[in-house]
């Protein structure tokens, strides 16, 4: 009697489980329409603290997501959480983007660098410590009216 009062409780336990997974998914729909440079950084960290790998990656442009994706630790597999997210946007010009972006085959029509600063907790601290962090993050817009893409995460300028 007692083994199936404890399965029925596990059961009703496992059913609300459940239900309450489903519903947080839904409660903050992650877009990565791109907006603006603070928007698509916004909307990745939010996939990433939902644990929504392909939302994270459609933040990313085609390069940067081939490139994240070829290391030990992409943010979408090795991050726990982020807090606090903290936001600066400045329009840069292309020449300023970083080597690892590729500007030169294809300008941007439009470039930003995003500095997010926030709390994260890895689930294995393998490049970066758990707390508080600064990111810089650059965005591209490929034409006049094509959405925001993050192309490059660092931790200098």
């Amino acid at each position: 009697m007692r083994a199936l009062a404890i399965a029925g409780i596990a059961c009703t336990l496992l059913i609300a489980g459940q239900a309450c997974a489903a519903g947080s998914s839904s409660d903050h729909p992650v877009s990565c329409s791109g907006a603006s440079p603070k928007a698509v950084v916004r909307a990745y960290y939010s996939a990433i603290n939902q644990h929504r790998a392909a939302k994270a990656r459609a933040c990313l442009t085609p390069y940067f997501r081939t490139q994240s994706e070829r290391v030990v630790d992409p943010d979408w597999v090795n991050t726990a959480w982020v807090h606090k997210l903290q936001l600066k946007s400045r329009s840069v010009p292309s020449s300023y983007l970083p080597g690892n972006v590729p500007h030169k085959d294809m300008k941007p029509h439009a470039a930003a660098e995003v500095t997010a600063q926030y709390m994260v907790h890895y689930y294995r601290v393998i490049e970066s410590p758990n707390g508080v962090t600064i990111r810089f993050i650059y965005a591209v817009k490929q034409k006049k009216h094509a959405p925001w893409r993050i192309a490059s995460i660092g931790s200098g300028p």
